[in-house]
Order: C-alpha cells, then sequence, then structure tokens
C-alpha cells in the first residue's frame, strides 16, 4: 500500500469512529479527505455516501452548516 493510501485509509477510520460516536459531520470530512488522498479508493466514497444517509440526505450533497 503507498502512502496515500495508507493516509486515506487512516482518515477513513477516524472518519467511522466518528459516526459510530454519532459526529457525522467530522465523519464526513473524513471521508472527503480520505477520497482526497487516494480518489481511487472506493471506500471513502461508499462511507461518504453512508454517512450522509445516516443524515437523512439522500442526495449526498454537502450541507452549509
Amino acid at each position: 500500500m503507498d502512502e496515500k493510501s495508507k493516509r486515506s485509509r487512516a482518515f477513513e477510520i477516524a472518519g467511522v469512529r466518528a459516526a459510530e460516536n454519532g459526529d457525522l459531520p467530522y465523519a464526513i470530512q473524513c471521508f472527503t479527505n480520505a477520497i482526497s488522498e487516494a480518489s481511487h479508493r472506493a471506500s471513502g466514497y461508499n462511507n461518504r455516501a453512508q454517512a450522509y444517509r445516516l443524515q437523512g440526505n439522500i442526495n449526498g450533497k454537502q450541507r452549509n452548516i
């Protein structure tokens, strides 16, 4: 695994933990960071979509907070 993929995975782990603790905005940011690090990894997109769904945002559009 290359360095970008490792960083991406670390962001994903942080995002999953945040989502499990109910901090969905932070989780989405972590997943977005994971995608920025390694856009070829599908899991970042999937995790972010699931976090949006948990927020009730079925369109996956970022909301202004």
